[in-house]
């Protein structure tokens, strides 16, 4: 018996679905990795000046604390992440804001920030 063309491709499509991502962490998760190749950042925060939170595309939240204070990063409109030239943010990578660098201490995944 020969498989209609149409049914063979959507025989293959379906073979092709990839798994779900992994459900957020419920705890912090050092070491963190954001590919930065794919524009991935969505959005961010700041907490005092001492840390960044970021939340990706896919909906995922990360927590950067710095090795020191970043002054300017409570009245920033914009930031600036540096990789280092690498693609992707890590905890190697730091936060530019108004020509300053603040480098992170550690990169986090944490759980879902509610009400954001």
């Amino acid at each position: 018996m020969r498989m209609a063309p149409v049914t063979l491709v959507l025989l293959l499509l379906a073979g092709c679905q990839s798994a779900p991502p992994p459900p957020p962490p419920t705890q912090p998760v050092p070491n963190a990795r954001i590919p930065f190749f794919r524009l991935n950042i969505d959005d961010w925060k700041e907490e005092d000046g001492k840390a960044i939170l970021i939340r990706t595309r896919d909906h995922r939240y990360y927590r950067a604390p710095f090795m020191g204070p970043c002054p300017d990063l409570p009245f920033a409109t914009g930031v600036g992440f540096d990789t280092g030239g690498g693609d992707e943010l890590d905890r190697f990578s730091a936060v530019l804001v108004e020509g300053r660098r603040c480098q992170f201490q550690e990169l986090y995944e944490i759980p879902p920030v509610p009400g954001w």
